[in-house]
C-alpha cells in the first residue's frame, strides 16, 4: 500500500502530534494482528475492545480507524488518497498482557502507522461557522 499523508485538526483546539517512525515492539502495540480486505459490499462497521487487550473491527475504512485512532470526527480529517474512506478491512489485534483501555488509542495509532505508512501532522484550520444571536430587541422565544 501506497503512503498515505493524512492531516488531522480541529477547530480551535491543538489536537496531534506527528507520527513518527515507529521503534521495536513496545508496550503501547499490539504483539499480533491480522489485517484483511473486506469486499462484502456492506457499508455496516462495528468494533469491539476485548478484555485482554483485543480489538476487532469488521468492515471498517481507514478513515474509520483513524477516528477512533486520535479521538476525531470526520470533518477534522483532510488528504489522503480516496482508497482511505472506501476500502474497507477486517481487523484482528491482541495485545501482550491486559493494557489499559486507554491505551487502545496509541496502539491503533502505531498499526495504521505501521501497516498503512499512515503519516500525519496537526494543523488548525478555520472553518466556517454560524451563530446564533438574539435580535437586538431581545431574544424571542
Amino acid at each position: 500500500m501506497a503512503a498515505a499523508a493524512i492531516v488531522l485538526g480541529a477547530i480551535h483546539l491543538p489536537c496531534l502530534v506527528a507520527q513518527s517512525k515507529i521503534s521495536n515492539r513496545s508496550p503501547q502495540e499490539f504483539e499480533v494482528a491480522s489485517i484483511k480486505p473486506n469486499r462484502s459490499g456492506d457499508t455496516h462497521t462495528m468494533y469491539r475492545l476485548g478484555w485482554g487487550g483485543s480489538f476487532m473491527a469488521k468492515n471498517a475504512t481507514v478513515k474509520f480507524l483513524i477516528t477512533l485512532a486520535y479521538g476525531i470526527k470526520n470533518y477534522q480529517i483532510a488528504g489522503g488518497p480516496g482508497w482511505v474512506g472506501s476500502q474497507r478491512y477486517n481487523i484482528d489485534a491482541k495485545a501482550s498482557g491486559n493494557p489499559d483501555p486507554e491505551m487502545l488509542e496509541p496502539m491503533l495509532q502505531r498499526l495504521l502507522a505501521n501497516r498503512f505508512k499512515l503519516v500525519t501532522h496537526q494543523e488548525i484550520k478555520k472553518l466556517p461557522s454560524y451563530d446564533l444571536l438574539p435580535e437586538k430587541s431581545g431574544a424571542k422565544l
